[in-house]
């Protein structure tokens, strides 16, 4: 799931699309696009970073009952999900860091204020106080 900005999606695509085949259980991720404030990824989109986060879609049931609480334990994670999730995301990675240069720009402070004013977050963080400015990207 790419949080911003929009030019990482086809760039994820890509690389994904080229990463051939190999023995596992399910499809290679597709890339979506989505604003989500209630993650890790949080604070670098705020600051303009280029995120993006792997996660299952459609959302794992087990996942929905127990994520970050006291109950996400290692007796939840399905070897063989974890190992495929592991390899796609290390390929991933390889693809990235091997590149000549990274094609994506750091968004503006503005650009993204925009983009949480156009999506009618803004307001719901300014209310919850989770939308601070503590200055330059």
């Amino acid at each position: 799931m790419v949080c911003g900005p929009e030019d990482l999606v086809p760039y994820l695509e890509g690389i994904l699309n080229n990463l051939g085949t190999f023995d596992r259980d399910f499809e290679l991720p597709k890339v979506t696009q989505a604003i989500r404030h209630s993650s890790d990824h949080w604070p670098f989109f705020m600051r303009g970073i280029p995120v993006a986060h792997f996660r299952d879609v459609p959302a794992d049931p087990i996942d929905l009952l127990y994520s970050h609480t006291t109950g996400d334990t290692v007796d939840k994670v399905a070897p063989k999900g974890l190992k495929d999730s592991a390899l796609i995301l290390a390929l991933t990675l390889l693809n990235v860091a091997d590149a000549d240069e990274f094609p994506i720009n750091q968004l503006p402070i503005e650009v993204i204020d925009s983009i949480l004013e156009e999506n009618g977050l803004a307001e719901t963080l300014r209310m919850a106080k989770r939308y601070r400015r503590v200055g330059p990207g």
